[in-house]
């Protein structure tokens, strides 16, 4: 099942973000409501490939309600795979959801979004005569000022950020760098003493250096270096 970024954006209940629409599909379900965490037909989240750009990643969402941790501006589309992927994403049990982030533009581009629990921009821009291009995209979420109204001891946030370079050696090479990350965090403050308990914690952060190369009009090759670093914490 494939889903464009622009179809998303007019399904009810995605909020305009291609990852949160695949969360409805048949066959996904969370381990536990509001936690970042599938089953996808029965197989756990360990056995369950996320991916961004051929990049696996530990998450797709931030914690509770949260968008996905890429800023829906950068994605193309996502495709998502219930059984039987094709073998360049490895061996897991269960399925794959993989999204691809939109080619780089040749214009100055930009988006933003206010809402009530966060705040999100995506910015773009060619450079060096149209030969590269740089983006950078990010989202702060601040629910814990809306959840401490009905649960004062509450802590909760989370917040992301995208980066991208490119640039053109030639009509059939590009290089380019992509780094990005995720931070989410809930916590409980307690009375005595004075400090906030950890419930739950998690962060990551990805830089992937490639070469892409123009096989033909209908194929491609990429080379990639990617380094990458997890962490998830609680206070046990």
């Amino acid at each position: 099942t494939t889903m464009s970024g622009g179809e998303v954006r007019q399904i009810p209940g995605a909020f305009g973000d291609a990852f949160r629409a695949m969360e409805a599909l048949p066959g996904v379900t969370p381990i536990v409501s509001g936690l970042p965490y599938f089953f996808v037909r029965g197989a756990p989240p360990g056995n369950t490939g996320y991916f961004i750009d051929g990049i696996r990643i530990p998450i797709l969402y931030h914690f509770a309600a949260g968008p996905s941790v890429v800023h829906p501006g950068l994605i193309d589309h996502v495709d998502f795979y219930p059984g039987g992927y094709p073998a360049r994403f490895g061996r897991f049990a269960g399925g794959v959801l993989a999204g691809e982030t939109i080619a780089p533009a040749d214009r100055l581009h930009g988006e933003g979004n206010v809402r009530v629990y966060d705040v999100g921009a995506l910015l773009e821009s060619p450079v060096g005569g149209g030969r590269g291009t740089v983006l950078a995209a990010g989202r702060y979420g601040y629910p814990g000022a809306i959840v401490s109204l009905v649960s004062p001891e509450t802590r909760l946030s989370y917040w992301d950020y995208q980066t991208r370079g490119t640039w053109d050696l030639g009509d059939k090479d590009r290089i380019g760098a992509f780094v990005f990350g995720s931070y989410d965090f809930l916590g409980e403050r307690k009375k005595n003493p004075d400090r906030t308990k950890t419930v739950f914690e998690t962060e990551f952060h990805r830089v992937d250096l490639r070469w892409d190369h123009e096989l033909g009009d209908s194929a491609h090759m990429r080379t990639a270096l990617t380094f990458g670093w997890d962490e998830t914490s609680t206070e046990d």
